[in-house]
C-alpha cells in the first residue's frame, strides 16, 4: 500500500506549475503562508483529530511537513532569478522522493551496498522520475532552454539528489536533497557544454578526486 503521506509530497508539485506567472516575491510569499500555515494551524488540526481517533502523527512525519515548505521558501530566495532551477529541483524533491518511495513498497530489489535500508529500485525510480520531472517542468518555466541541455542537467541533478537520499546522515531528505541538488543544477548550468569535449580525457580522474574529497 501506497503512503498517502507520499501522495500528498507528490501533489504538492502541482503549485510548481505556477511559477512562470509569479514573480519570485509572490512565489516566496506563497511558500511562507504555507509554511506558517503548517506550523500553526495543522497542529491544531491534529490536536483534534487526535482526540477523536485517538491516533497520533509521527514527530518525524511532521517534521517533513515543515521542512518541505521550508526547503521551498530557501530555493526561491536563493534562485530567485532562476526560477527554472526552483522548478526542477521541487520536481526532483517531489516525485524523485515519492517514486522511490513507490518502488521501495511495491518492488523488492537488492539493497545499496551503502545503505542496506535503501534498495536499487528506489534509487533508480528517484534517478528517472525526478529527470523526467525536472527536465519537463524546466522547461514548462524557461521555454527557450533547448530541450536536449535541459534533459542532461536534470538527468546529473537527479542522480546526485538519489545518492544525497540514500546517504544515511540521519537529516531529513526533504533539506538536504534540495539543498545539495539545487546548488549543483546551479553549478553545472553555467558549464559550457564544449568544455565536456576539451576535459574528458581527465574527466574520470577529476571525478574521483572530488568524490573522494566530499
Amino acid at each position: 500500500m501506497i503512503p498517502t503521506r507520499k501522495l500528498v509530497h507528490v501533489s504538492m508539485l502541482g503549485f510548481a506549475f505556477l511559477l512562470p506567472f509569479l514573480t519570485w516575491v509572490q512565489a516566496a510569499g506563497a511558500a511562507l503562508l504555507d509554511l506558517l500555515l503548517n506550523l500553526f494551524v495543522l497542529p491544531r488540526l491534529e490536536s483534534d483529530l487526535r482526540k477523536r481517533t485517538r491516533d497520533q502523527i509521527s514527530p518525524d512525519v511532521w517534521t517533513g511537513i515543515v521542512i518541505y515548505p521550508l526547503s521551498v521558501l530557501l530555493w526561491i530566495l536563493f534562485y530567485r532569478h532562476n526560477m527554472e532551477i526552483v522548478a526542477a529541483v521541487w520536481a526532483i524533491m517531489a516525485l524523485g522522493d515519492g517514486w522511490a518511495g513507490v518502488a521501495g513498497v511495491l518492488m523488492k530489489g537488492p539493497p545499496l551496498p551503502w545503505n542496506r535500508a535503501k534498495s536499487w529500485p528506489g534509487f533508480i525510480a528517484f534517478a528517472l522520475a525526478g529527470t523526467l520531472g525536472a527536465s519537463a517542468l524546466m522547461r514548462w518555466v524557461a521555454p527557450a532552454m533547448p530541450t536536449g541541455q535541459a534533459w542532461l542537467l536534470c538527468a546529473a541533478t537527479a542522480l546526485v539528489g538519489a545518492a544525497v537520499e540514500s546517504i544515511p546522515i540521519g537529516l531529513d531528505d526533504n533539506l538536504t536533497v534540495p539543498l545539495v541538488a539545487g546548488a549543483f543544477l546551479f553549478g553545472v548550468s553555467f558549464v559550457e557544454a564544449s568544455s565536456f569535449g576539451t576535459n574528458y580525457p581527465s574527466l574520470t580522474s577529476r571525478l574521483l578526486w572530488a568524490l573522494d574529497v566530499s
